[in-house]
């Protein structure tokens, strides 16, 4: 795949009015039984000899260049009409730019279109142009600068082939942007970025002390913007009408910030991508510096200053904690406390949410030894919250529903980091869970199910425990998710069942890297589990205890075992009363990294080192 980001006058610019394309991405489907199809094909430019996987700025444009390795989206139907996401790969690029990629399809449909599209994280929906950017042009490469094409497939028995080359059409601009105060340029000062076009269209923007900021947006005819930025010394804006933005066109702009106004709106979300500004109800209360704890009501909190709060809140009603950005509600001494139902050690009677503003910097720091934050269902939208424990107990922890949908959560602690009882969704954000218990995960849900479906989860425990530990059932669709577990425990550990369908999952331990009493079904992803050599006498598989069944479909799956004894055990610890099966896969082992050789049995593993793709 190759496209050309061309030349455009240097002029103000902004974002899309169009939908965005997430909604006409085709959702994963099991991959059936059937004749794999290995298809060859070539991927050419629109109009321009540049290609893609670098991408350069140079000055007036920016060139890419395909690299060997880079990884295609594919969606085709097979012969029963299902709509089906297939993984391809740059497997050589010309002296013209040209890439060839290959890709396995199960039963392809003879005479149907085939769609292909770059960058794969962003049609898999791993990455989210509104929400993930992180204002590099690495960045934009390698998970927002859509592009796509199509051709239609012809399949003869095992081959399938395209009649031509495939045009790849880009669907995003570029924009350059560069800020000042009226006299200095700030641009590296900016920490968060908020770049708004109505209704429709808003992107949130993470740099990290960058001399140029890049974006990608969707395209504008005429539009309104406002850009709003947080820095050290406050909440910038700047607002224009009359916007225009061209897909495939790069654009450079220096823009002259102004003080913001105090927003009167909090971000609300419904889903990852989906959310919504909500004006802040007039008779909300406003938080403010307390030497001895304090209750809340029923209602609305907002904290629109620096306050601090000696002794801890006690939740007399449902709560909505509003942090406006550049806030920090700070609580020591004390935590947000939920009362029980009486004679119930985990029925807690009322609920809270924890909503931020469209730069997410508002905070929220609870430093106690005790729960830290306690409520029956707790939902997370926004803000920077950190918990730190300095005894021996849980950091966040809910009964009911957890769904955490954005912003930034730390939690460190001596026991469990995060718990819930109920249902626990990870929409989105980034989440990082650090306990030091000898009888508590980093991220555990002891009594019900945890889904996530993006963000960057990082979860640890440096004494003996999981790094996640779930009772029932682990669904991940996406994101990133790492869990360190500790001496001689697991780095996931599930007693229902997993399943995976996309994301990047890592575990690591000190004992097996993934263990589970139940089924694991993987379609989708990439997974890696490491064991540890944590002791002589310990099954320290890369994947073990699976006393049911292990499916693999789809996705890549590499699995290493601990060192023990300085030999290291088996990659896939299967026992001899469970079932492998692979459809659309192979199973590779050997006895060093990235095994080549197909095992002998597809049902079995008795090597250090096993792949299966």
């Amino acid at each position: 795949m190759k496209y050309y980001i061309g030349q455009a006058a240097l002029m103000l610019v902004a974002a899309c009015t169009v939908e965005p394309l997430d909604s006409n991405i085709p959702t994963d489907e099991t991959v059936s039984q059937g004749n794999v199809v290995t298809l060859t094909a070539t991927l050419r430019p629109q109009n321009s000899p540049d290609t893609r996987s670098i991408m350069t700025d140079n000055g007036t444009t920016i060139s890419t260049t395909w690299e060997v390795g880079d990884k295609i989206w594919v969606n085709y139907d097979d012969t029963g009409d299902n709509n089906l996401d297939a993984k391809g790969t740059v497997t050589d690029v010309d002296g013209t730019g040209k890439a060839t990629i290959t890709v396995d399809l199960v039963d392809p449909k003879d005479a149907s279109v085939i769609v292909f599209g770059y960058p794969y994280d962003h049609w898999t929906e791993a990455k989210d142009v509104r929400v993930d950017q992180l204002g590099t042009l690495d960045d934009i490469n390698l998970n927002h600068a859509a592009i796509s094409g199509s051709g239609t497939l012809t399949v003869v028995g095992s081959v399938a082939t395209l009649p031509d080359n495939v045009s790849m059409n880009q669907e995003m601009a570029i924009w350059k942007l560069n800020f000042t105060d009226g006299v200095s340029d700030i641009t590296d000062q900016i920490t968060s970025l908020n770049i708004n076009f109505g209704p429709s269209d808003d992107y949130m923007i993470t740099p990290n002390a960058q001399s140029d900021i890049y974006v990608a947006l969707y395209p504008v005819d005429g539009g309104s913007i406002t850009i709003t930025a947080a820095t050290p010394t406050g909440n910038l804006s700047y607002s224009k009408v009359g916007v225009s933005l061209d897909n495939g066109k790069f654009y450079r702009s220096t823009v002259t910030l102004f003080p913001a106004a105090a927003s009167n709106t909090y971000r609300v979300f419904t889903s990852r991508t989906n959310y919504s500004d909500v004006v802040i109800p007039g008779g909300a209360t406003i938080v403010g510096d307390s030497g001895v704890a304090v209750s809340w009501s029923e209602g609305t909190y907002v904290v629109n200053s620096d306050v601090t709060i000696s002794g801890g809140v006690t939740l007399a009603g449902d709560v909505n904690l509003i942090l406006c950005d550049d806030a920090e509600l700070t609580i020591i001494n004390g935590h947000i406390v939920c009362p029980r139902d009486e004679g119930n050690t985990w029925d807690y009677l009322y609920s809270m949410n924890i909503y931020g503003q469209a730069l997410g910097t508002g905070r929220l720091t609870v430093i106690h030894d005790n729960i830290n934050i306690q409520a029956h269902n707790l939902g997370i939208h926004g803000g920077i919250i950190t918990v730190t424990d300095g005894g021996v107990m849980q950091g966040i922890e809910s009964d009911g529903a957890l769904n955490i949908y954005h912003g930034t959560v730390n939690v460190s602690c001596g026991a469990n980091g995060i718990i819930t009882l109920g249902t626990a969704n990870i929409f989105g954000g980034t989440i990082t869970a650090t306990s030091t218990a000898s009888y508590g995960a980093a991220i555990l849900a002891p009594s019900g199910n945890l889904t996530i479906s993006g963000g960057t989860i990082t979860a640890t425990n440096t004494g003996t425990c999981p790094g996640i530990e779930i009772n029932e059932n682990f669904t991940i669709t996406g994101g990133t998710v790492t869990a360190q577990g500790g001496n001689n425990s697991e780095g996931i550990i599930a007693y229902g069942s997993i399943t995976i369908s996309g994301g990047d999952v890592t575990a690591i331990a000190g004992e097996n890297g993934i263990g589970l009493e139940g089924i694991i079904t993987i379609s989708g992803g990439e997974v890696k589990a490491v064991g540890g050599n944590a002791h002589a006498d310990s099954d320290d598989d890369g994947m073990a205890g699976i006393d049911g069944l292990l499916t693999v479909t789809g996705g890549v799956v590499t699995a290493t075992g601990g060192a023990k004894d300085g030999t290291g055990d088996n990659g896939l610890g299967i026992s001899s009363s469970s079932t492998i099966a692979l459809t659309g896969v192979t199973m590779y082992e050997g006895d060093s990294a990235d095994p080549a050789t197909p095992a002998e049995s597809q049902t079995a593993c008795t090597k250090r080192y096993v792949k299966i793709q």
